[in-house]
């Protein structure tokens, strides 16, 4: 079929299929004039696109053509059946223009889903799968209540046919705003009131992000009801969107021209498509809602004022709106909103819309109720309620010491920057106290609820203070450096650690800072590590995470309790008695300490992250009760706060660990992004042997994590160690036979094995950890041999050769290029870390020079070679994120270059920032970059905590 041939199918396509499918028949015969053929090739379309499918259509299906194919009678999946290891199959939905439609839980979002096919014969055109992956990519950057959530694209292969890409995204159980209009007419004006506002909140945040959707209509407008509340307006299928950049035009783009009746003028001649676009469709939507009528493909939308019960501002709104000129438009969707609604209906409307957005996350003034009026039931905590939307990053909640406020840091205002929020419990409004472009987060409220402390990563990091009373003012620079602070329970100290967040080297410091004055006084002054200090209730205890002598981190870690008053400190050994009972906090800053109960997040038997709680006298440090869980759920639960009245809040949070590639190192652009793992389990640690053919890498949860290799040219992957413990760090050499790695031992110590893939491994030494490289291909590996020394090992004998050694500086982190034989490492002390160059003798390997980078802004970590040598990529906060930088290294004269920035991570869902350190590494090959993204999206859930000591 010619182009000019298919143009005039979908011209008439897109005319009639929103037409209720008894009229197809005499609508198709008037259009097609006479034209059999043509006549014929529609209705075979509209056959195959049912209209109940209207809001699952994506318009990146519609290619020349390609939709004309018969599609298959049968659903490609059958109930029960698992996609990607993650996705089982609940139930078929229907069949659109695309493919089909169905329902899944996602094992990894421990949630329900939807997921849409693409047929075969359109995926089999590679420029459509690379056309859905930027779109992918761009929908992900939008999160809002009004728009629908678009999740990721897959691909399954199936042992028999060609593979079945499909994409997940959220499940959305409604109806569409045309369908309601067809069955009920115009709308009331109050409720198009509430849908106009929905939607050009959803537009707006769109193009605020920079897209433009291309294809609004009433057809992709979803309608949710919410039992109690307002309906819930949710736009999909950005499936057209574009980044709006000049010389983008829909004539050069794979992708059709949207749909007649709702395109712009500019958009119907194949012109530049902006955010103009879309606010003309919208005015074609309002005309739809006072009218009911369907919009002329003409775009003639007449009306008869005197038979609509809307004012005049409406219609002065849809004129200007579908004006034939974008210039003669309203400049953005704001200025839309502040004509059609008068002052006092926007006021009211803000209210609405507010209500309706805390409504769809499960909590309202109602709702709160009727769960308070529930009976006392067997529960540990009792009367849950989501007081965050689904669609943000909402974690590290804080109470009030009466539990009427609630702090916490959320993406909601600006999707992917974390700020810092205040909410009133049960249901009053949210107060925005940050708005810097850093990441602000773990605040600590005060009793009171006056102030908000918190981690801010502006200005190098360090903790401020914030006024709820006036969150127009600034908030101040408290301590610099400063991490997880926490409010004492008479609000007269804050306590706070400073020092690496890497747990594996020893820097933590931990202190009490008096807020009348004063200077901070040291806590556990004689530790070797002390780091996230929490109170007791009862304001005189202080328990903390440290390790009294030098010792190999985190093996020797433990928790300890201080005296706020006399200093002493004294030991638990409750990581001793919990590791045996598998109940091992999973995140070391996740901790409350109320009364003799201690609340923290530890892994469960799913191997997520859930609440447990032990007993802890703070008065008898050594009466460890038996731990137990506090919520049934399989989701990842974390940061407990407890109230004085039993009150508790905490994050639940959904997400993934996998390993990203990214290409261009040696490019003076910004890297390129591909994901490479898409496995439901944590994938962690990758390391690429040289010559790029192999990865491996660690996968698995806590205390179980096997060594997985994977053939890069073929995609096979295959599990090359599994001994039921914890592998980490692993490295294999250039042809994938030999193998080294770190193992957590049941003594809870560390060791390195290393040997041939497929045999015994080898135990190389005892307290000794990350492998880190291979010297003269696959001869011996380097090794940190102790906190502060490198070696050398060989595989096959086990014989070791030390390399590097300091007595100040820690040593690690480190990176080997054969083709200079220079180390790269970072070496640590207290007071800084700072990324060193050390060159050995190519015989004897003793070390000749060194070098230091210069030192930047923020914290430069992960040092890795590129290039033959000849540059480094890292990571470094200093700008408020962990992102990615670059230096050229001239290996002549021993000097590096300025930095450049590799690229951006800002977007805290998928981030560096979400990766443990423990399971994170960078590792290259050649012109490719290899790491680990944490995806998350998470929020904020309160409720009762009984029996509360």
């Amino acid at each position: 079929m010619s182009p000019d041939r298919w143009s005039r199918v979908k011209e008439i396509f897109d005319s009639i299929a929103d037409e209720p499918a008894s009229r197809h028949m005499a609508l198709v015969h008037a259009a097609c004039d006479g034209d059999l053929a043509l006549e014929a090739e529609v209705l075979r379309l509209l056959g195959a696109v049912p209209a109940l499918s209207d809001f699952l259509e994506a318009g990146a299906s519609n290619l020349f053509g390609e939709l004309l194919e018969q599609p298959s009678s049968s659903p490609a999946f059958v109930v029960g059946a698992v996609l990607a290891r993650r996705f089982e199959i609940r139930s078929y939905i229907n069949r659109g223009g695309m493919g089909e439609v169905y329902e899944a839980w996602d094992s990894q979002l421990n949630q329900a889903v939807a997921l849409k096919t693409i047929l075969p014969h359109i995926s089999a055109n590679p420029a459509v799968i690379e056309r859905f992956k930027q779109e992918v990519r761009l929908a992900r950057e939008v999160s809002h209540p009004n728009i629908c959530r678009v999740h990721e694209l897959f691909c399954e292969e199936p042992a028999e046919g060609p593979p079945i890409w499909f994409l997940s995204m959220e499940l959305l159980r409604g109806t569409t705003l045309l369908a309601h209009i067809r069955e009920h007419g115009p709308l009331l004006r109050t409720a198009a009131e509430h849908l106009a506002v929905a939607m050009l909140s959803g537009l707006q945040a769109a193009h605020t992000r920079g897209l433009v959707h291309r294809d609004f209509k009433s057809g992709n407008v979803m309608l949710l009801d919410m039992p109690g509340s307002p309906v819930r307006a949710v736009i999909t299928d950005f499936g057209l969107a574009i980044m709006n950049s000049p010389g983008v035009t829909n004539g050069s783009d794979l992708i059709a021209r949207g749909t007649p009746g709702y395109m712009s003028p500019e958009q119907k001649r194949g012109e530049v498509v902006g955010p103009a676009a879309d606010q003309y469709a919208f005015g074609v939507v309002l005309w739809e809602m006072m009218t009911g009528q369907t919009p002329p493909a003409t775009g003639n939308l007449s009306i008869d004022s005197r038979n609509i019960a809307y004012p005049k501002t409406w219609l002065r709104v849809i004129q200007r709106c579908t004006a034939p000129a974008p210039d003669d438009r309203f400049p953005d969707m704001a200025a839309v909103r502040s004509s059609l609604l008068p002052a006092p209906v926007r006021t009211r409307m803000i209210w609405v819309e507010a209500a309706a957005i805390l409504l769809a996350a499960g909590l309202g003034l109602l709702l709160w109720k009727r769960h308070a009026r529930v009976p006392p039931v067997a529960c540990v905590i009792c009367n849950t309620v989501q007081i965050t939307p689904d669609v943000d990053k909402s974690e590290t909640p804080s109470l009030s010491q009466d539990g009427r406020f609630v702090a916490y840091s959320s993406d909601r205002a600006e999707p992917g920057n974390l700020d810092i929020f205040v909410q009133k419990l049960p249901s009053g409004p949210v107060i925005r106290l940050t708005r810097d472009g850093a990441r602000d987060t773990v605040p600590s409220i005060s009793p009171d609820g006056s102030q908000v402390a918190f981690r801010s990563e502006r200005d190098g990091g360090g903790i401020y203070l914030a006024s709820t009373q006036a969150p127009e003012q600034s908030p101040r620079l408290l301590i610099r450096g400063g991490r997880d602070p926490k409010f004492s329970p008479d609000g007269k100290s804050l306590l706070y650690w400073t020092g690496d967040p890497d747990s594996s080297t020893p820097s933590g410091r931990a202190f009490l800072l008096p807020l009348a004055g004063g200077a901070p006084q040291l806590v556990a002054a004689q530790f070797q590590d002390a780091r996230y200090p929490v109170w007791n209730s009862n304001g005189r205890a202080i328990l903390l995470t440290g390790c009294l002598a030098p010792g190999l981190l985190p093996d020797c870690l433990d928790w300890w309790i201080a005296s706020a008053s006399t200093g002493t400190v004294a030991p638990t050994h409750a990581f001793f008695s919990l590791r045996a009972k598998n109940f091992l906090p999973g995140r070391l800053n996740s901790l409350e300490w109320r009364g003799n109960q201690l609340v923290y997040s530890s892994m469960n038997t799913s191997g997520r992250l859930n609440l447990a709680e032990i007993s802890l006298p703070p008065s008898d440090p050594h009466a460890i009760g038996q731990p137990r869980w506090l919520l049934p759920s399989d989701s990842g639960e974390l940061d407990p706060s407890i109230s004085g009245g039993g009150s508790i809040a905490f994050t639940r949070i959904t997400g993934a660990l996998h390993i990203w590639k990214m290409d261009g190192l040696l490019e003076k652009k910004q890297l390129s992004l591909e994901k490479v793992t898409e496995d439901p389990e944590v994938d962690g640690q990758p390391f690429v042997a040289e010559g790029g053919r192999y990865l491996v890498f660690t996968r698995g949860r806590s205390a179980q994590r096997v060594v997985v290799l994977r053939d890069l040219q073929s995609g096979q992957e295959r599990v090359v160690w599994n001994q039921g413990l914890s592998a980490q760090s692993p490295i294999v050499d250039r042809d994938g036979v030999w193998l080294a790695f770190q193992q957590a031992e049941p003594t809870g110590r560390s060791a390195v094995y290393a040997g041939r893939i497929g045999t015994s491994m080898k135990r190389i030494c005892e307290d000794c950890s990350a492998p880190f490289g291979w010297f003269a291909h696959d001869h011996m590996f380097f090794f940190r041999s102790g906190l502060k020394a490198l070696s050398l090992a060989d595989p096959r004998t086990g014989q070791q050769q030390p390399v590097l050694s300091e007595t100040e500086a820690m040593l690690g982190d480190a990176s080997w290029s054969a083709a200079t034989s220079n180390l790269v490492l970072v070496a640590s002390s207290p007071a800084r870390k700072r990324i060193e160059v050390v060159h050995l003798n190519s015989i004897d390997l003793h070390p000749q020079r060194s070098v230091f980078m210069p030192e930047e802004p923020g914290t430069p970590l992960h040092p890795r070679w590129y290039g033959n040598g000849t540059g480094i990529v890292y990571t470094s906060n200093r700008d408020g994120f962990m992102c990615l930088y670059r230096r050229r290294f001239d290996v002549a004269k021993q000097r590096f270059g300025e930095p450049i920035v590799a690229a951006h991570i800002h977007n805290q869902r998928a981030s560096i920032d979400e990766v443990l350190p423990r399971v994170l590494n960078l590792s290259t090959d050649g012109d490719s970059l290899f790491l680990n993204l944490g995806e998350q999206s998470s929020t904020i859930q309160v409720g009762t905590l009984a029996q509360v000591h």
